[in-house]
């Protein structure tokens, strides 16, 4: 009889189960570009440490890509071949088992994966991203050290190595939380129910998990590629297409500073965070003067009046709404014909693919008689602009989850010059499927990109490049 080998913990899975039991299940074919290129740099990586020339290495391991891709990877490489130079000869193991910590009933471990071991017991992780290994995951990487080991984390994107510690009480503390995790999850008869937030954003099930459902009624198979599409991005399609897929479906990481909050911008969302505190509070003046005690006094006067604002137009407002929610994402599938990708990269048109489309609603609730609504809040002094997308998108979503025939949306503009004013558009039955329909126009272009080449979709030149995080990179690919 042999010996059942412990049950291996999934360091990501169980983090993001935490969030949503509805993130465990089988998923679709959502974009993997940042691992594939991830893959590649790491061969590269490796390739070069076991002697082949720089430039043999890029031509072997990123002849596939498209010129974007293929010059951010052989950048990434390049940023590794300098920062470990020293090392180039002294790795002592291409393939290490990584650091395991076992769960304390001994019938489950946790593994963190490294890339190499170096002479001396230096382990190595390879970062290509901008953000590098959660703290659960450092927990284990240093828990499992064997003695006279070290860890080191090369973050290829930002040019640095960072060492990677943990102190024993931290390290206690986040492998207690893991596995209490785990076993939560364990005891758990079925997974059930949804709790929608920002981690539906890294969710590989947005399409199945029954919170943004397709108007059908119909669930993607796995096999289905699917394309996340939120709200910000998907108003920006009739403006630039490769801005939105540079970002929404090839991973390609935006200019280093280009991407920083406006003041207004950053205003208007310190505004969102105390209006939420207060809309679903038995005392909401209450709610916000404790929460405005946070701001800058710099800031209390504008957050002052804007709140002032708010209270005027709920005190005339001819569809009172009574909020059940804040910060709540709401969206719906649109599946509509596209390229399919194979598991051999082989591309097919004309089959189904999903767009989700999301948005983080302010606030969602219902009209006095009983209409699900969605209320969005603008605070800026030029928010009259209308996005039918948005409006469609959140209509849907709404009437979909709230299971009605019906539904509204609400755009509050609290900073316009002449006073505040209610913007709402209410949809019955056939206006509902008119939405959808509109849907599927943005749906179509998406789902149509080239799933590989990040060159397919155009681009458009005008003021909005200004303002692009991408701008410096698509000037470079423009032909």
């Amino acid at each position: 009889m042999y010996e059942e080998p412990p049950e291996r913990i999934n360091i990501g899975q169980t983090l993001l189960a935490a969030e949503c039991p509805a993130a465990v299940g089988v998923g679709t074919k959502t974009p993997d570009h940042a691992l594939r290129r991830w893959k590649d740099v790491a061969g590269a990586c490796l390739s070069w440490h076991q002697g082949t020339d720089p430039g043999e290495a890029i031509r072997d391991r990123f002849g596939w890509m498209d010129p974007v891709q293929r010059d951010l990877c052989t950048g990434l490489f390049r940023t590794y071949v300098r920062l470990m130079a020293d090392s180039r000869d002294r790795v002592s193991d291409y393939e290490p088992e990584g650091s395991t910590v076992f769960h304390p009933s001994g019938g489950a471990s946790a593994v963190a994966s490294v890339l190499f071991a170096l002479d001396g017991g230096e382990l190595v992780k390879l970062r290509t991203g901008r953000t590098g290994s959660v703290p659960e995951e450092i927990a284990v990487l240093v828990e499992g050290l064997d003695d006279g080991e070290s860890l080191i984390e090369v973050m290829a994107a930002d040019g640095r190595i960072e060492t990677l510690e943990m102190e024993p009480d931290e390290r206690r503390e986040r492998l207690a939380r893991l596995f209490a995790l785990w076993d939560a999850q364990r005891e758990a008869d079925r997974p059930t129910g949804t709790r929608p937030g920002l981690w539906c954003y890294r969710c590989p099930r947005p399409a199945r998990c029954g919170h943004y459902p397709a108007p059908d009624g119909a669930r993607p198979a796995s096999t289905t590629r699917t394309i996340l599409m939120p709200k910000t991005w998907a108003r920006r399609l009739p403006v630039c297409e490769r801005q939105v897929a540079w970002k929404r479906l090839y991973g390609i990481p935006e200019d280093t500073g280009d991407d920083d909050p406006s003041e207004a911008r950053a205003a208007g969302v310190r505004f969102h965070d105390l209006l939420a505190a207060s809309l679903l509070a038995d005392d909401p003046d209450g709610a916000f003067d404790l929460a405005l005690q946070s701001v800058p006094p710099s800031e209390v006067a504008n957050m002052q009046w804007l709140y002032e604002r708010h209270r005027r137009l709920e005190a005339e407002h001819g569809h009172p709404v009574t909020s059940v929610g804040v910060e709540y994402e709401v969206g719906a599938t649109i599946v509509v014909p596209g390229l399919h990708l194979d598991s051999r990269d082989r591309i097919t048109p004309g089959k189904p693919v999903a767009v989700v489309f999301m948005g983080r609603a302010d606030a969602t609730g219902r009209e006095a008689d009983g209409t699900p609504t969605v209320v969005e809040h603008r605070t800026g002094a030029g928010a009259a602009d209308i996005d039918q997308i948005e409006l469609d998108l959140y209509a849907v979503g709404t009437a979909l989850i709230a299971r009605r025939t019906e539904a509204a949306v609400h755009l509050h503009l609290l900073g316009l010059p002449d006073g505040p004013r209610c913007v709402r558009q209410h949809y019955d039955e056939e206006a509902l499927g008119e939405a959808v329909e509109r849907l599927r126009d943005p749906a179509g272009i998406v789902a149509n990109w080239h799933p590989l080449d990040a060159t397919g979709p155009p681009y458009s030149v005008g003021p909005w490049c200004g303002g692009c995080g991408f701008r410096a990179r698509c000037e470079e690919y423009r032909t």
